[in-house]
């Protein structure tokens, strides 16, 4: 029998398919391997945590979480959650995005690189790592003169889906004035 496509309010583990579940498991590895190398240890409260994160599609609020590994029947305290963050945050395997207080896991195998832009949707609030090398040159350049130095980009827009949506939803009485 078929199964129903699961709701919005499904647990991210539910939703998680096979194809899904192998990148994860790839992304953890990595994590895991990163700070082998380090000689970090990726507990398994750290681990959790970035398991967590990455079934929600890499990028999610603290509190988004917490309740995911509460809702597995862990007893989990808010300040572990936060504290296993801030060692991601640390060595280079999620970044904060500031302004939606967001974290988003990196995409550039947890080496020290540029400062990460971000394009964060006003509307969904999805947040997504961008590359872009270029435009950190050239704002640090533009800002140069004033002494301000950058570090890291966050664009607000909509991302492609809800633009989408606008186009869709929007009326066509542009032309019409």
């Amino acid at each position: 029998m078929p199964r129903a496509p699961s709701s919005p309010r499904a647990s991210p583990k539910a939703q998680a398919t096979a194809a899904q579940a192998k990148d994860i498991d790839a992304q953890l590895a990595s994590a895991d391997r990163h700070c082998l190398d380090h000689g970090l240890k990726l507990t398994s409260g750290r681990k959790a945590v970035l398991q967590a994160l990455l079934r929600r599609g890499g990028t999610a609020k603290a509190y988004e979480l917490l309740a995911d590994l509460q809702s597995g029947g862990a007893s989990v305290a808010p300040m572990a959650v936060y504290r296993s963050l801030d060692f991601l945050v640390a060595h280079d395997i999620v970044h904060k995005v500031a302004s939606n207080s967001s974290f988003v896991y990196c995409q550039h195998d947890h080496h020290r690189h540029h400062e990460p832009s971000f394009l964060i949707c006003e509307r969904c609030g999805s947040a997504t790592e961008w590359d872009a090398e270029g435009c950190h040159a050239v704002v640090a350049q533009a800002l140069k003169a004033t002494g301000f130095a950058v570090h890291g980009i966050e664009i607000q827009g909509l991302c492609a889906g809800c633009a989408q949506t606008d186009k869709l939803t929007t009326p066509a009485t542009r032309g019409n004035r």
